[in-house]
């Protein structure tokens, strides 16, 4: 029921502006470098927190665009995506022991590697600002706000462990998102576009930190293939 409450909110912010006859309706698709980030380790030997080894992933990301074109060059661009994001975290394991009168030893006993996989919604709100001749090019930057709809995590450490629900992440996400790309014209309704965009995380989205897993933050960067249907008329150029 929340995610058709968020796509009826998503249309609806843009319903009044489709009457003046400058809104573009379209979809996005493609590949995602992904990876999370600020997650920490303690240290056994040297007696501090460390940040684990994060690996990227490739992912991929699709969604609807529904763009409202201010003028020639400004536009305000949202929708709704459905995201793939995650990453692996890897850090090694100590153990402690010690034979009377020697001192305590801790030495490195293995590697626990974690294989996050979550899937969310997303709704970007962006502004974008296109430049160039025939203003091929445009800038994209604003924000982002997701709801996490699945939680997987693959852990190995002598056993594998798996576990698939949403008890221990946080349901939400947000943060800064930008993008660079060209688009074209292919007739007077459709056009074709090209974006990189980057959604930088700025939540905590572990739920309750433990010594283990602490600090997680999302990251991911999309290179994304879209086409786009003007309804109406747009402003000249």
């Amino acid at each position: 029921m929340k995610y058709i409450l968020l796509i009826i909110l998503t249309l609806g912010f843009f319903h009044s502006f489709s009457q003046e006859k400058k809104l573009l309706l379209g979809f996005n698709l493609g590949p995602s470098i992904t990876n999370l980030r600020g997650d920490k380790y303690y240290d056994g030997i040297k007696e501090s927190y460390e940040d684990k080894n994060q690996t990227s992933l490739i992912r991929f990301a699709i969604g609807l665009t529904l763009e409202y074109e201010i003028n020639n060059k400004l536009s305000i661009i949202s929708g709704i995506n459905f995201e793939l994001k995650g990453g692996i975290s890897t850090n090694p394991i100590f153990e402690s022991y010690r034979n009377y009168p020697d001192p305590i030893v801790t030495y490195i006993r293995g590697k626990e590697t974690n294989d996050y996989n979550l899937q969310y919604l997303t709704v970007p709100l962006l502004g974008s600002f296109k430049f160039g001749p025939k203003k091929l090019f445009f800038l994209n930057g604003g924000f982002f706000g997701s709801i996490l709809a699945i939680r997987e995590q693959r852990t190995s450490y002598h056993v594998n462990f798996y576990q698939k629900n949403t008890a221990y992440s946080k349901i939400y996400d947000a943060g800064f998102t930008a993008g660079i790309g060209g688009v074209t014209d292919l007739n007077k309704k459709l056009s074709f576009s090209f974006e990189v965009r980057n959604n930088l995380g700025l939540v905590n989205i572990v739920k309750t930190p433990t010594i283990s897993e602490s600090v997680i933050k999302t990251n991911s960067i999309n290179i994304l293939l879209g086409f786009s249907w003007r309804i109406g008329k747009s402003e000249p150029t």
